[in-house]
């Protein structure tokens, strides 16, 4: 006796729809075999023996263990670019860019807060050095014996080269001029201390156009009258070497005289805070010779060259 699938291939013929049946069954078969393999290479899906061992965390709440299973890296990425969420990602990115932003903001604060500082108290530590200048030279004054009063400029002066050295100008010059009393246009050495003989045969002009009230001066000597005289931009003249400043002495809009600085070296004084060291000694230097000439009956005293 014939088996069941021999008997149904011999009558083939009288189940005719069974081989609609089998191609069908056939057919899904190969289909679902593509579907899987899709899958499984696309990462979407993967057999159990392939299966990564879930993670273990534990719920903050009872305490217990919790199984934390992660999707795959792809679909991560998928979903970080799926089309809904394209609006929520732009935001976090301009949100981090922002952020980014706003931290390189603050570090650039926090170093000019810093520099600031470190300038201020470099500051105050050029003002302490003048101060105690000043200070040893009235002291010494007053203690002298007799009617005669003459402050010791030369305390002053060496407190100002002590403050204005650097690493550059290891010892700078300083020269006060002051008002020639025979020729009210001109000035004359006060004291001077650093300088060539050379220099002190020279005698500036009264005048500084700088705004400022100091101006920066060029390494030869010839260029300075052009420099505190001129009426045009700096720009227009020789090149500067910032190797010498100067700045007015004055009260009450009377011209008292000009305190200048040399160091004789190219950018020593390129600092932006040594023009404001310079103004604030000749401010100090005001009242001394306000003293001085209070003192010796509107007439000055011409100091010695150091």
């Amino acid at each position: 006796m014939p088996s069941w699938d021999e008997y149904i291939i011999g009558n083939l013929d009288e189940f005719s729809w069974m081989k609609y049946v089998i191609l069908g069954f056939a057919l899904v078969l190969f289909f679902a075999a593509i579907a899987i393999c899709y899958r499984i290479f696309t990462g979407k899906w993967i057999p159990y023996g392939f299966q990564t061992p879930e993670k273990k965390g534990m719920d903050k709440t009872t305490g217990s263990d919790v199984e934390i299973s992660g999707l795959p890296d792809e679909m991560e990425s998928a979903a970080e670019v799926a089309p809904g969420l394209y609006p929520l990602k732009d935001y976090m990115d301009e949100k981090d860019r922002k952020i980014d932003m706003l931290k390189r903001i603050l570090h650039h604060i926090e170093q000019d807060m810093k520099r600031e500082a470190d300038r201020n108290n470099n500051f105050i530590a050029v003002l302490e050095i003048l101060a105690d200048g000043v200070s040893t030279a009235l002291i010494r004054s007053y203690n002298k014996s007799g009617d005669a009063f003459e402050i010791d400029y030369p305390y002053v002066i060496d407190s100002i080269q002590s403050a204005m050295a650097n690493e550059k100008a290891v010892h700078p010059g300083v020269a006060v001029f002051i008002v020639d009393p025979e020729d009210r246009g001109r000035l004359r050495p006060y004291q001077v201390i650093g300088f060539g003989s050379s220099f002190r045969n020279y005698r500036p002009s009264l005048t500084i156009k700088s705004p400022e009230g100091w101006v920066w001066l060029n390494e030869s000597t010839k260029y300075w009258d052009k420099l505190l005289d001129c009426e045009i931009p700096f720009a227009e003249l020789p090149p500067q070497t910032r190797s010498m400043i100067a700045s007015p002495i004055f009260a009450n809009e009377e011209k008292l005289g000009i305190l200048t600085v040399n160091a004789d070296v190219p950018d020593a004084f390129e600092h932006p805070l040594y023009p404001r060291y310079v103004a604030a000694f000749a401010k100090v230097l005001t009242s001394l010779l306000y003293i001085d000439r209070k003192f010796s009956q509107g007439s000055f005293e011409e100091g010695k060259p150091g």
